[in-house]
């Protein structure tokens, strides 16, 4: 049995292993790096990482378990998260090449909507329901409950600054339209990619 310290090795190995790979977070984050460019990209890193840890302290309290016992609010955010996911990535999708220079110009998501999406992201919900099931022990007093939400939030600031730092160093490449076109029609089905696990009705 996993002692305390070896469980918060393995949360933070989990958060790391989550927040690090493709999902609608990090895809919506490149996308901003590559419109906005790192100056114009604050509201959303923050909007990601302190909405996820908010979200996590809300599922630790009781969101978690009020939404697996009521199967049809949990059907509304899966379809809710599908369909939110889909425009994401027909939005990054239809993104059309621009001269660099322009690109400043173009307008970037705003820190509230995207705290607001971390309640219907389906990659997120599948993380927090894991991580109450598999930590429980960790999730159960609200200090530590706490201090998961924090490592989530600051582990989720890192991932945020280097997605946003992918879609930033890609700006050279929005001069050239196939090579542009290519990458976020790429970007766009690896979205798509992480709506499969929620195909099947809850």
């Amino acid at each position: 049995m996993l002692t305390h310290t070896s469980l918060w090795v393995s949360l933070f190995l989990f958060c790391v292993a989550t927040l690090f790979t493709p999902g609608p977070n990090n895809l919506m984050l490149m996308r901003v790096g590559l419109v906005g460019g790192f100056r114009k990209s604050w509201e959303s890193i923050l909007g990601v990482a302190f909405g996820f840890a908010l979200f996590i302290l809300s599922v630790g309290l009781g969101l978690g378990h009020m939404i697996q016992e009521q199967p049809q609010l949990a059907e509304v955010l899966r379809l809710g998260g599908i369909a939110y996911t889909l425009y994401l990535a027909w939005s990054i999708a239809c993104t059309s090449a621009v001269p660099t220079q322009q690109l400043s110009q173009r307008r970037t998501t705003r820190f509230w909507p995207i705290l607001v999406f971390q309640w219907v992201n389906p990659k997120g919900w599948m993380m927090a329901l894991t991580t109450t099931s598999t930590y429980s022990p960790l999730m159960s007093h609200p200090v530590s409950l706490l201090c998961v939400a924090l490592i989530f939030g600051a582990t989720g600031l890192f991932s945020s600054l280097l997605w946003v730092g992918i879609g930033f160093s890609a700006q050279k490449a929005a001069a050239f339209p196939v090579a542009f076109r290519l990458f976020n029609w790429s970007m766009a089905c690896f979205l798509c990619s992480s709506l499969l696990p929620l195909l099947k009705p809850v």
